[in-house]
Formats: C-alpha cells, sequence, structure tokens
C-alpha cells in the first residue's frame, strides 16, 4: 500500500482524538465515534478535492494526501496539560490547543495552493490594497465611536490623553489626573500636532509598498496588507483608546521603505517622527544605526543615526522628564527591579545578567511573544531575516522589562511598535523563502507567493477568531448606544456644568476630562485622599457614579474599585446624592446628605446587587431611611 494514501486517514483520526480530547473525553465511545467521522470526512476531501482538481491523476491524488501532513501536530495536544497560566488568564487557558489547530490548518490551506495545478494569477492594480485600508478604516472607527458612547472607553489612557491635548490647545500643561505635567509621564511632542488635529495611523500604505517593492508581486503584497490589518494586536490597539505611539507604525514602516530604496533623508525623517510619539521610540534608531553601518556600508550616517538615538533617549529619560515630574522616570518608580533611576538600569544589566534572565525568561512572557508571531504564520518567514527582526530589539526589550507580567500586554498597545519590526521580516523572509524553493526539485514553484499569502491570511484570521478583541475582551452587544443604561448615563452627564471639577470611576471619566480638574475615583479616594482632606487640592464639586456591573467588570474598572471604596464615598457628609438614574447617581458637594440619601437603599440589597457590598450600617440617616420602609 502507498503509504501517502493512508495520511488522511491518520490525520483524521488525530483530529478526533484531539477533538475529543477539546470536549473533555466526555466518553471513550464518543471519542471512537468523533475520530471515524472525522477520518471518512478527511478522506472525502482528500478524494473530492483532488479529484476536481486533477480530473482523476492519480498522480495528483498522491501528491494531495501530503496536505494533510500538518494535522500530525494535532497529537501534540497533550502538552496543554504541562502549561500552567495563573487563574486571572483563564481566558487564555484554550490557546495551547487553539494555536495546534491554528497551524494544522493554515499549512494544510498553504500546501493545497502550493499543490495546486493551475498558475494563480498577479492582481493588475493597487486599487484592493485602497479598499481593505477604507473598510478598516470606516469599521474601527465606527466600533471606536460605539465603545466609547456605551462608556467602555477608559481613563488610563484616553481622559488623560484627552485633557493632556485639551490642555495644549488651552496653552497649559496641568493634567489633573495624573497629578502632573502631561509631558512628566510620557515625552510625546507629537501631542503639540495633534491639540490642533488628530492624524489617523494608516500602516497600510507603506506596507504595501514595501512589500510590493521587494516581492514585485500584487496578490501578496495585498494579502501582507489584510494580515496586518486582522493581526489581533493592531485590532486591539485601535480599540483600546487613544495612544500616540500608534502613530509611530506607519512611519517606521515608512523607515523601511525608504531604507530599501536607499532614500536615506526620508529614512531619517520617518525615524525622527516615530521618535516623536514616545520617549523610548528613539532607542530604535540604534539597531537601524548598526543596521547601516554593516548592511549599507553607511559608516558615518550609521553612527550618527545610532547616536541620534542614544542622545535623544537620554535627553527624554534623565532630563526632560524628570524636569517636569519633578522626580525621577515613572518607569523607574513602578518597576525599581532594576533600579531606580537610568544609571543603576545599565549597571543591573551588565553586572547582573542572571538577574535579568530570571526577570525576562518567565512563562508568560514567552506566551506573550508566542501569541505576538501565530498570525503571521508562527514567525517562519520573520526568522528567515534575522537582521530585519533584530531591529525591533529595543521595543521588545521595553515591553518585557516595563510589565513584570507581558501577558497581558497582547490585548492592550505596548506592543504595538513591535509588529512592524515582524511584519518587515516576514516580507524579507518571504523572498528568502522563494528563492530557496526554487532550488528544490520537486516541489511546484508556481504558487509559492499565493500559498505564502494565504498561509499568512489564514494564520491571522484563525488567531483572531481564537484571541482576537471580541473574543477575549468585547461582545459587540455591550456596544449600544441606544440602551437605557447609556440613555441614563447621558443624562446624568448633562447635568455637570462644563468647567465644574469632578471625579469618576475609569470608565465614566472619559467623557468628563476635558475641564481643568478631573479626577479618577481613585485618586479622590485612596491616591490623593490626604491632599484632599487636607485641602491641598480641592474636592471636586461633582462625582458621578454607576453601581452597575460594569464596576466590576475588568475592561472598564481597571482601577479595581473595592467595597469599603464605596462604603467610604457614600458616607461623606460634604456630599450629597443630587440625581439618581437607573443605576446612576450624581453626588454634588453642599448639597444636604440625608436629603436623598434612602435612594441607596436599594444598593444594599445583597440578594439584588451581589457584586457589591456597601457597609453604611452605623449610619444614622441611612437607619431612618430603613425605619420609613
Amino acid at each position: 500500500m502507498n503509504i501517502k494514501r493512508i495520511i488522511p486517514t491518520i490525520t483524521g483520526i488525530i483530529t478526533g482524538i484531539f477533538v475529543w480530547d477539546l470536549q473533555s473525553k466526555k466518553g471513550l465511545l464518543e471519542g471512537v465515534l468523533i475520530s471515524a467521522i472525522t477520518a471518512l470526512l478527511f478522506n472525502a476531501i482528500w478524494i473530492i478535492y483532488s479529484l476536481v482538481i486533477s480530473k482523476k491523476n492519480k498522480k495528483i491524488l498522491e501528491m494531495d494526501a501530503l496536505t494533510f501532513i500538518p494535522f500530525f501536530v494535532l497529537s501534540l495536544f497533550p502538552i496543554k496539560y504541562f502549561i500552567d497560566f495563573d487563574l486571572k488568564y483563564m481566558q487564555f487557558g484554550n490557546i495551547p490547543s487553539a494555536i495546534l489547530l491554528i497551524f494544522s490548518i493554515s499549512f494544510f490551506i498553504f500546501l493545497k495552493i502550493l499543490f495546486y495545478g493551475g498558475k494563480i494569477k498577479d492582481l493588475k492594480g493597487d486599487g484592493w490594497a485602497y479598499l481593505i485600508m477604507i473598510i478598516y478604516f470606516v469599521s474601527f472607527t465606527l466600533l471606536s465611536i460605539l465603545k466609547h458612547y456605551s462608556f467602555f472607553s477608559t481613563a488610563y489612557d484616553l481622559a488623560i490623553y484627552d485633557q493632556g491635548i485639551w490642555g495644549l490647545r488651552n496653552f497649559h500643561l496641568t493634567d489633573s489626573i495624573m497629578g502632573f505635567s502631561i509631558i512628566g509621564g510620557h515625552m510625546e511632542p507629537i501631542l503639540f500636532i495633534l491639540a490642533v488635529s488628530y492624524a489617523i495611523s494608516l500602516g497600510v500604505i507603506p506596507l504595501y509598498l514595501l512589500a510590493k517593492h521587494i516581492l514585485k508581486n500584487r496578490l501578496i503584497a495585498l494579502s501582507i496588507s489584510a494580515t496586518y490589518l486582522i493581526y489581533p494586536s493592531i485590532q486591539y490597539t485601535n480599540l483600546f483608546d487613544f495612544h500616540p505611539m500608534v502613530i509611530a507604525v506607519p512611519f517606521i514602516f515608512f523607515a523601511f521603505y525608504f531604507l530599501e530604496k536607499r532614500k536615506y533623508g526620508l529614512f531619517i525623517t520617518s525615524l525622527i517622527i516615530a521618535g516623536l510619539t514616545k520617549e523610548y521610540i528613539p532607542l530604535i534608531f540604534l539597531p537601524f544605526g548598526i543596521y547601516l553601518f554593516f548592511a549599507h556600508k553607511k559608516r558615518t550616517l550609521g553612527i550618527i543615526t545610532a547616536l541620534i538615538g542614544l542622545v535623544w533617549f537620554f535627553l527624554n529619560i534623565a532630563v526632560i522628564i524628570p524636569y517636569f515630574l519633578g522626580n525621577s522616570y515613572l518607569m523607574f518608580r513602578q518597576n525599581p527591579y532594576f533600579g531606580s533611576n537610568l544609571y543603576e538600569f545599565i549597571k543591573t544589566f551588565i553586572t547582573r545578567p542572571m538577574y535579568v534572565a530570571k526577570y525576562l525568561f518567565v512563562m508568560n512572557k514567552f506566551a506573550f511573544l508566542v501569541l505576538l508571531i501565530v498570525p503571521v504564520a508562527f514567525g517562519i518567514f520573520a526568522f528567515m531575516a534575522p537582521e530585519i527582526l533584530i531591529l525591533g530589539i529595543t521595543e521588545v526589550t521595553m515591553v518585557l522589562l516595563n510589565n513584570p507580567d507581558s501577558l497581558p500586554e497582547i490585548t492592550y498597545h505596548h506592543q504595538v511598535l513591535i509588529i512592524p519590526f515582524i511584519i518587515a521580516a516576514t516580507i524579507y523572509g518571504i523572498r528568502r523563502f522563494k528563492k530557496f524553493v526554487n532550488k528544490l526539485e520537486g516541489i511546484p514553484r508556481k504558487n509559492v507567493l499565493a500559498a505564502t499569502g494565504l498561509l499568512l491570511l489564514s494564520t491571522a484570521l484563525l488567531a483572531n477568531i481564537f484571541y482576537g478583541p471580541f473574543v477575549v475582551l468585547y461582545d459587540l452587544n455591550n456596544f449600544n448606544i441606544n440602551s437605557d443604561y447609556v440613555k441614563a448615563g447621558n443624562e446624568l452627564l448633562m447635568m455637570i456644568p462644563k468647567n465644574a471639577s469632578v471625579a469618576a470611576p475609569n470608565w465614566i471619566l472619559p467623557h468628563l476630562s476635558q475641564r481643568d480638574y478631573a479626577y479618577t475615583l481613585n485618586h479622590f479616594l485612596k491616591r490623593d485622599s490626604d491632599l484632599f482632606e487636607a485641602g491641598k487640592l480641592e474636592s471636586p464639586e461633582y462625582i458621578l457614579m454607576d453601581l452597575s456591573k460594569a464596576i466590576i467588570d475588568p475592561k472598564r474598572s481597571a482601577l479595581n474599585i473595592k467595597n469599603s471604596d464605596l462604603s467610604n464615598l457614600f458616607s461623606k457628609k460634604n456630599y450629597g446624592i443630587f440625581a439618581s438614574n437607573g443605576t446612576w447617581i450624581l453626588l454634588k458637594k453642599g448639597v444636604d446628605y440625608e436629603q436623598n440619601i434612602c435612594k441607596i437603599l436599594p444598593y444594599l440589597n445583597k440578594e439584588e446587587f451581589p457584586y457589591i457590598s456597601i457597609n453604611l450600617k452605623d449610619d444614622e440617616p441611612i437607619k431612618k431611611c430603613w425605619q420609613k420602609r
């Protein structure tokens, strides 16, 4: 018997066992039945597809049997039992199985296209690239607007930047949310430009131009561009409020494009614009400078480029930010593992390598990097161009160092500047892969680029299906601006004067941030409570509170409002309930505390509101409310 002919049967049985395991091994008989059905299904796909494309050519039939080989990887499913995620990351519990499935399906499709007998033609124009860019732009702009007006935006960081840009437009740098100048938090000069007009990041244009120039094929350039837009981390970044560093993405792609075209002036200009978006981004000048020195033989330009980045980074971290902050850089204070200043940081890296390695080489950081490369064919092509991939080393390092536990970063924005380096390396790697395949005997060459493009698209799409933003974080049904909940919130928002000082929870403050004094509830009740009580900070005139399940929603209550905080809030005698609607309560300073305090009674009912516990049992006005009932 020809061994190739039994591959669909064997892989069908393996896939059946894999599916049975996913169902928590409900029964042995059921497992056998699933395996048998899957084996029959695989054979049917094999025979029908082969007969259709080959017109009963047995040679094609046997060749097509090889396309099922990727499903052998599903036999590795027991490895998931040796991976232990923290309980807080249970949403990633099925990721090991998902990754195996993504690999199997994507490479199955890849081999199908590679072995396809006909020639897949290239595209004739560039219109498709601009079309997908426009569709993505319109779709995610609409989703972001719906998300914001459904109260899913957050104080960290939308309200911070909203207040910062509003302040710049009014010629001052104060930022009450952070408690210091916005420049003291991050050095992002591009905000001075955004204070006039906000530019949307459109990375597809330079990416498409780069891919088309290097690979000489519009179809795969389009596939790579679509892969970028489907990339889960790109979509997470687009939906997670506003961050200036996102604007660096297209300029990093432009830097690669102009570097490839040997237009060094435009290359440097692109890097400079990218460097304006975050204080540590100028560090990318260093690896690019080294690359210019060795790969392009531009010795002087390479040295100058590297020095510009190092000096710029040093000025941001050690001079400008500390001046406006009145203290050392936030990263050193928030995570002092490596030291409390830049000197100690560098010294730790040089003198204590094992200490650094202990911090970096942990499971959650490894999982983060794996999830980052899965959408681009598992990084296979990117690793074929290591000299391009390593240009992003400073970005990878900063993400891993900034966050003791990096796994959650896959759902936010900090990782977004790693992606251009992964995709650029993928483009260069595909060029090498094509040359390698052309040297092999017995491997079809006609559709290498088409098959590779579809491989990238399928891994990106499947990754999005398994751990994209609408799987892990968001539910489209919640983006409802016409819900009673949203209407009630907007009604109370309209009652707050534009110039009044306010405090509100994480998910409400972005709607109140365009004013001089706006505070998160966390700052008012905990972080700066002593300053408010001592009169060093003026207490907000209004406090808008929402006691819905948003208070325990990890997507919105990032600052962790505890029951003790709620008890503290509603026991403040200098505030009274000014208005209420649904679960929304508006407190105002100076309003009689006892006048409407009885409206809080429903929220003391544990059966109706089991997710909160407000302790006001010793409060005399509350006792009177109970007596009236």
